[in-house]
């Protein structure tokens, strides 16, 4: 009984010595018009959607991050609860202005939620602490802190 008690804890520790810290996602956002091409154009008969732009500090050793848009985090332990939301994979060396960063095309009006999670040594670590966007308008927008 000692043994196993033991062995799980020197699991856990383990773990949690090879698990990163979650990334600190910034505190704004930029939501833009939907546009392709060379020029930029906008899309024709997508004129109404917009993008957003998160992004967040880099993590020391990153293989992947995973973007978890809308989805229901705990807080308190940083897991994912259910099957809430979307999931989007991030390579480590894809940045906007030299930071990692999502682009979500056609994101929905309104609130948007995001949680962000790095993978170092095949490990991945609990979700960051979300963040609220509200995609109105183009423009730089702020996190709201009032919840979803």
């Amino acid at each position: 009984m000692i043994m196993i008690k033991t062995i799980t804890l020197l699991a856990a520790v383990a773990t949690s010595l090879v698990s990163a810290t979650p990334p600190i996602v910034g505190l704004d956002a930029r939501v833009k018009q939907h546009r392709g091409g060379s020029h930029g154009d906008l899309v024709t008969g997508e004129e109404d959607l917009l993008k957003i732009i998160i992004n967040w500090e880099a993590v020391n050793g990153a293989e992947k991050y995973e973007v978890c848009h809308n989805c229901v985090i705990n807080e308190a332990t940083g897991e994912r609860e259910g099957d809430s939301g979307t999931l989007n994979e991030v390579a480590a060396d894809f940045t906007c202005g030299g930071r990692p960063c999502h682009i979500l095309k056609g994101a929905p009006r309104g609130k948007n939620r995001y949680n962000v999670r790095v993978s170092t040594k095949g490990y991945w670590s609990k979700y960051s602490k979300h963040r609220n966007f509200n995609v109105a308008e183009v423009g730089d927008v702020q996190h709201e802190h009032d919840e979803l």
